[in-house]
């Protein structure tokens, strides 16, 4: 308990980790077809009041319509940009970009266009934060950069939400 003095209040003994759920909810592969709701997690490493350090895993589901389904299990880290840094206390409303890099694991029949191989993504997203956390819907870009994935082209929107493990170390946010 701070007692309102600036001293404790401002006390960087915690953890600058974010954990957080990032749910991919509908989007479409371009190979693959559909993309149906799927289960991600994240955390956020707190590096300066526009900058993020993100380590991302996610699991898309695409049902290929009459062919077999394929499951894209990826691993991506990355960043993440706030472009809603305002100096005034409060929740923030905004806007921020991620970019990643990483592989994506897919199991899908030998025949399938899309093979498992190296991935980026980018994404801009939408969305509410504060001290405690925050929760956005993001628009994501992913293509394959490897000879088996090269086909790769999804884009995805996603809800997540995200708990900050000390507040006192996200405040420059909001």
């Amino acid at each position: 308990v701070g007692a309102g003095c600036d001293f404790v209040e401002r006390n960087e003994r915690g953890s600058a980790w974010a954990i957080g759920l990032d749910i991919p909810v509908v989007g479409y592969g371009q190979h693959e077809g559909a993309i149906v709701p799927g289960f991600g997690l994240e955390a956020a490493l707190h590096l300066h009041p526009m900058f993020d350090f993100l380590v991302h895993g996610d699991i898309v589901v695409m049902p290929r319509g009459d062919d077999e389904r394929a499951l894209h299990q990826t691993v991506l880290a990355g960043g993440r940009i706030d472009f809603s840094h305002h100096p005034q206390p409060g929740d923030v409303k905004g806007v921020f970009a991620t970019l990643g890099a990483g592989y994506d694991r897919v199991a899908a029949p030998s025949s399938a266009a899309v093979q498992s191989g190296p991935i980026v993504e980018g994404s801009v997203a939408w969305g509410l934060q504060g001290s405690d956390g925050a929760a956005w819907l993001r628009l994501h870009g992913r293509f394959g950069v490897g000879p088996d994935n090269s086909d790769l082209r999804a884009v995805f929107l996603s809800l997540g939400m995200e708990i900050r493990l000390d507040r006192n170390r996200w405040r420059d946010r909001n």
